[in-house]
């Protein structure tokens, strides 16, 4: 299922995309963040919050998190309307400001 969920997510289909990651029992942090991007691309903004909240809330140690916590954060900012440097793109600009420069 989690596959076909991504899969749907890739491909446009949304509202499989959400049936089938919602009903995980197992969350991966990257099934969190395609769900709150889904979310988002059907306009429930309370759902993706929640999503893009767990994402950035979960304690897992793994290269997954490290890779969608910056983007679940940016993702956050814009919906909450602030001006983050991370607001503007969710790809490129994530990494731009996930870490103070020395």
């Amino acid at each position: 299922m989690r596959l076909e969920g991504e899969v749907a997510f890739w491909l446009g289909d949304t509202s499989r995309a959400i049936r089938l990651l919602s009903t995980e029992d197992l969350k991966f942090t990257r099934h969190e963040l395609l769900l709150g991007q889904a979310y988002e691309r059907e306009q429930n903004v309370v759902e993706a919050r929640a999503a893009y909240k767990r994402v950035v809330e979960s304690t897992d140690l793994s290269i997954e998190l490290v890779w969608a916590r910056p983007i679940a954060q940016a993702r956050l900012a814009a919906m909450a309307g602030s001006r983050s440097c991370m607001s503007r793109t969710v790809n490129a600009g994530a990494w731009a400001g996930a870490f103070p420069r020395p």
